[in-house]
């Protein structure tokens, strides 16, 4: 619980668009072909053919020919801002559907790792450029962050990610940069790296709340609850200001050791 309230107050942005993003339009939509009441409901609110509505909202139309159509605007268009919808078609029960979906991530994963290649290049030979090192760290996050790989494949390219942020944190120290280098490296399981940078960040952001909140995500998944309580103190007695889901951190393990002591007889 503690870990998800500081994976929460950490998390700031995300490269998946968000469900309201992900919209259609209604024209074209014949009212007769859909088979689900649901999705009737929603067509008969929305009239006009300008109208849009969400991708969650055409699937549910149960209508072959529109979600067909639906995969095949999203292969036209960025696919990467699909990648919630095409990996729900992979499993549609229509198998054109399903396979123009599988045919749209392959394009994807095609188009993503040339990309990457590209970036690898421009980086070897602009390795003090924040500009392509910042792309290239990105486009591998988001390759990453998308699911699409195997556990081999993302280990590899977290290793890299790591070492770009190193790259990024000599040139230019960030909150940001920071934090990303941090959370890779527990992803990492490097712990040993995590700590120096964890010490690194609070020592550069001194009244920073990110910087103890790293610390503490890295005492926390090290099972070092007296380094966590440490700079939970810390934190207090700094000049930080608070968050409210900071607070609500503080008040949870607070409570907690208040608790434990009590049934210690403490």
């Amino acid at each position: 619980v503690i870990l998800e309230f500081i994976d929460i107050t950490l998390k700031k942005h995300k490269n998946v668009l968000s469900k309201k993003d992900e919209k259609i339009s209604t024209e074209e939509i014949n009212e007769n072909s859909i088979k689900n009441d649901r999705a009737k409901k929603i067509i008969k609110s929305n009239p006009k053919s300008n109208e849009i509505m969400s991708v969650d909202e055409a699937l549910l139309m149960n209508s072959d020919n529109i979600k067909r159509k639906l995969i095949v605007e999203t292969i036209k268009d960025d696919a990467f801002k699909y990648l919630r919808l095409l990996k729900k078609a992979l499993n549609d029960s229509d198998t054109e559907t399903s396979h123009y979906a599988a045919v749209a991530v392959s394009e994807m994963k095609r188009k993503m790792t040339i990309s990457i290649q590209e970036l690898s290049i421009k980086y070897n030979e602009n390795s003090d450029d924040i500009l392509v090192i910042s792309s290239y760290t990105n486009t591998l996050k988001q390759y990453v962050e998308s699911g699409l790989l195997d556990k081999n494949s993302k280990n590899k390219y977290n290793k890299e990610i790591s070492s770009l942020l190193k790259k990024l944190i000599d040139l230019n120290p960030s909150k940001e940069h920071f934090m990303e280098k941090i959370h890779v490296d527990i992803e990492l399981k490097n712990y040993k790296k995590a700590k120096f940078y964890c010490d690194s960040f609070i020592e550069q952001y001194k009244n920073s709340e990110e910087a103890y909140l790293m610390m503490m995500k890295y005492y926390y998944v090290q099972n070092d609850f007296m380094g966590f309580n440490n700079i939970i103190e810390k934190l207090k007695h700094s000049s930080a200001i608070f968050s409210e889901k900071s607070l609500n951190v503080v008040r949870f393990w607070d409570n907690k050791i208040y608790s434990n002591d009590i049934m210690e007889g403490k």
